[in-house]
């Protein structure tokens, strides 16, 4: 259970890091909503990833 816990703690660091990373994209590209979408997709399946392990 405390390994699980660690791991969720683990991918919430790096989702919050992946936001940042977002943001300073949006910023500084000229396709903010592509880079986010693929950002996203990416997130989405790495969030499949870790619940079925």
């Amino acid at each position: 259970l405390d390994k699980e816990k660690a791991e969720k703690v683990e991918l919430q660091k790096q989702v919050s890091q992946l936001c940042e990373i977002i943001a300073k994209v949006a910023k500084s590209s000229t396709q903010p909503i592509s880079a986010q979408e693929q950002v996203s997709d990416h997130l989405m399946q790495e969030m499949e990833d870790a619940s079925n392990q």
